[in-house]
């Protein structure tokens, strides 16, 4: 593989740069967490919105969807505390965070190999 004026170079990715995907992987890994927990919560009301149901005086339920948000998060905040916009967000964690990290490694492998 010959670059610029004459110079080969061998195109080996795996030249010196194992802290590289490290850093790639552990960058990834923290991004798709931090997404996770700034998503979940606006995620949990939209939800909560979509399936808001009302019992009805003969025990059976009726869909009734609210169209506000700030009232649905309020809700969640005094009925399960804060931590109540974060459940289930353990298992949207597991899957994002290694998901991500391949995701940037793959994205930093493909600089090095384009640039050599």
């Amino acid at each position: 593989f010959v670059v610029g004026e004459g110079k080969s170079h061998d195109l080996d990715i795996h030249d010196h740069h194992e802290d590289g995907s490290l850093k790639s992987l552990l960058a990834g890994g923290v991004g798709g967490t931090f997404e996770v927990l700034t998503d979940h919560p606006i995620d949990l009301v939209k939800v909560r919105m979509q399936t808001a149901t009302t019992l009805t005086i003969s025990g059976t339920s009726s869909v009734k969807p609210s169209k506000h948000f700030l009232p649905i998060l309020s809700h969640v905040v005094r009925q399960e505390g804060f931590t109540g916009l974060f459940q289930g967000a353990s298992v949207r964690v597991a899957s994002h965070m290694p998901a991500t990290a391949v995701s940037f490694c793959g994205y930093d492998w493909g600089k090095r190999l384009v640039r050599q």
